[in-house]
């Protein structure tokens, strides 16, 4: 009887990842008003925009927990379990999924809003040092993917648009002063967004004004780095995040519709590798559409992360939740929205703490968990096994050998005994343990072998 043991640990478990990194709605982001007139002392007046976030959703939530011992995967015939020679004739190595990310990374105006106790230390530089110590932290022979972009993405330079002043907004013809987060622009004026190149309108009417944002999802499915090895694009990600910074409001919906799509698109032609959407953020959309309903968006946003990950190829959403000590409407919609991705919840970075370290630790956790619990279907001597064949079984720090029983589907999974079922039972490409087995086999501070069993007829789930 042979047995390969592959170690599947903290690192190197994760392929073809995107990764969005999302900070907006919250007291923080100011949104838009208009500019008073001549010598006017009360000036701007921010507008609702920047309230996004105050949906309804679950109270807190708490960050992702790292297997400090992730599971060793056996690849072999059976071993005491009662299966005759012929189940254990062959045995066949078998791997997890190599991880690309693209990471999704907000630059809206809250990201400026400090987040320690000294008030020195701003969202953005924690997330961008966080996302920097990740790098850094990779080895050379890393083959973990990675690629970005950013939102919102302007429609015009911002500074290419003319400014203005709260006591002098004097702008051109068809324009009008407008405060945002970073100050007082001539914008174009609207009546419907088909006038806006992109954006959206704000307050349709013979007052309204085009917001510079794009909200057309294809601006965000372009990369500003394309995903490639880490070895070849950490230094291309890390200056454009200094080329970058907090800009004005938070466009969710076509940023996490774009991450997706670009992921969806790239993962068919890497099947080899296993691709991702991560999203960070410290608040909710704020536009695209702004209609001053908080939860819309979040709704949108969350339909678009559910279709993801029941699509072909299914594109789950990791959160990375940046939120403000006490926001626990943030953190309940930000775990709805990781829900909806399914990846259960998301990873809540504390205020007031090393949020940089936070941060880096929590794309490590994201990278040891999102396909910890999914491994290549092995092959056999023939070249390919028989699927209906395959048996699963673990050991937890060498006790007694448990046997994981199939399901049909995702759906089919029992809450308490969990199960193992393909990605596609037709032609498999992968063996997916159920959220309750995955549960228990990632506990942190105990060993795991799971074994991949190779003969015998499939043990599925007795009925109830």
């Amino acid at each position: 009887m042979r047995k390969i043991a592959l170690g599947v640990g903290v690192f190197g478990l994760l392929a073809g990842a995107a990764v969005f990194v999302a900070c907006g709605a919250n007291s923080n982001e100011g949104g838009y008003g208009t500019a008073g007139a001549g010598n006017s002392a009360q000036g701007g007046q921010a507008g609702n925009g920047g309230e996004g976030g105050s949906g309804a959703g679950t109270t807190g939530g708490s960050g992702g927990t790292i297997p400090y011992d992730a599971p060793i995967m056996e690849i072999g015939p059976a071993d005491g379990t009662g299966m005759d020679e012929a189940c254990a004739a062959q045995s066949a190595s078998g791997e997890v999924w190599p991880l690309d990310m693209y990471i999704m990374m907000d630059q809206s105006g809250s990201m400026t809003s400090t987040i320690d106790l000294a008030g020195k230390i701003t969202k953005w530089k924690a997330v961008t040092d966080g996302l920097t110590a990740f790098f850094t932290q990779q080895p050379a022979t890393s083959d973990l993917g990675i690629g970005i972009q950013f939102f919102p993405l302007p429609i015009k330079p911002w500074d290419t648009v003319t400014k203005c002043t709260s006591s002098d907004p004097t702008c051109p013809t068809n324009t009008l002063c407008i405060q945002n987060d970073i100050g007082f622009y001539c914008l174009d004026t609207c009546t419907d967004s088909a006038q806006c190149g992109g954006g959206e309108c704000f307050s349709p009417s013979s007052d309204g004004f085009c917001n510079n944002d794009y909200c057309d999802a294809a601006k965000y499915a372009i990369p500003e780095v394309a995903i490639g090895l880490i070895s070849t694009t950490k230094a291309g990600v890390i200056a454009a995040m200094a080329a970058h910074g907090p800009l004005t409001m938070t466009p969710t919906v076509p940023a996490l519709k774009g991450a997706v799509d670009y992921a969806a698109a790239y993962a068919p032609l890497h099947a080899d590798r296993k691709t991702i959407v991560v999203f960070a953020t410290d608040g909710m959309p704020t536009e695209c559409p702004y209609d001053g309903q908080p939860t819309t968006g979040l709704n949108m946003s969350k339909q678009i992360a559910t279709n993801a990950a029941k699509g072909n190829p299914s594109i789950k959403t990791f959160v990375i939740g940046v939120v403000d000590p006490g926001d626990f409407v943030s953190t309940g919609n930000l775990n709805q929205l990781a829900a909806a991705g399914g990846t259960n919840k998301a990873l809540i970075v504390k205020a007031n703490q090393d949020m940089a370290t936070q941060f880096a630790t929590a794309l490590e956790a994201i990278k040891g968990t999102a396909v910890g619990c999914e491994f290549k279907v092995p092959s056999n001597d023939a070249g390919k096994i028989d699927k209906d064949k395959v048996n699963v079984t673990y050991i937890v720090n060498g006790g007694a050998e448990q046997t994981v029983y199939a399901v049909a589907s995702a759906a089919d999974c029992d809450a308490t005994l969990g199960g193992w079922y393909y990605d596609n039972p037709a032609d498999p490409a992968s063996i997916i343990l159920c959220a309750a087995t995955c549960a228990e086999v990632q506990k942190p501070g105990q060993k795991v072998d799971v074994s991949i069993q190779m003969g015998c007829k499939t043990q599925f789930m007795p009925p109830k």
